[in-house]
């Protein structure tokens, strides 16, 4: 599965030149978490992570701060070790933590506040339509993710100034 699979861009406009600064990413879609009756199973597989599409994203939108958001376990942190994601995200945001989870509409407000900016100004890209929905319900405009290079072309288009 490709890392891009869920991606969240919350931007801050600052008064003056209207930047984003905040990027929220998911990566459920590559760091499973599963029933304990499977967790040996799942142990056994390797996820791939792309780290050229967190580079094209942190390059094109340098100001944003990147924020991993995930329906994840309390392993969270042992996950992200493993896949040597400690310190690439600037905040997480796991379900475990916060009491709600992905699609419920409060999982995302509850982000968003998390990291103290306004529904209006964040971007929600997500391999689930129903998450995509749910996302959308609370306001947030938001891509159903089908490629890197369209969810690329998104973030350019909503998320950097021309």
């Amino acid at each position: 599965m490709n890392v891009a699979s869920n991606i969240w861009h919350c931007m801050q406009y600052r008064k003056e030149d209207s930047l984003k600064d905040t990027i929220l990413i998911d990566f459920d879609g590559v760091i499973r978490h599963w029933r304990s009756e499977v967790i040996e199973q799942v142990e056994a597989v390797e996820a791939a992570i792309d780290d050229d599409f967190i580079k094209c994203i942190r390059s094109m939108a340098p100001e944003a701060r990147l924020v991993l958001v995930t329906n994840a376990t309390s392993k969270l942190t042992n996950d992200l070790a493993k896949y040597d994601l400690i310190g690439k995200f600037d905040f997480v945001i796991n379900s475990a933590d916060i009491g709600v989870a992905k699609p419920e509409p409060e999982f995302f407000a509850k982000s968003v506040r998390l990291v103290n900016r306004k529904v209006a100004d964040c971007v929600f890209i997500d391999d689930s339509v129903e998450n995509v929905q749910s996302a959308q319900e609370v306001g947030i405009q938001s891509l159903h993710f089908k490629s890197v290079i369209k969810t690329l072309q998104f973030i350019k288009q909503h998320c950097i100034m021309q």
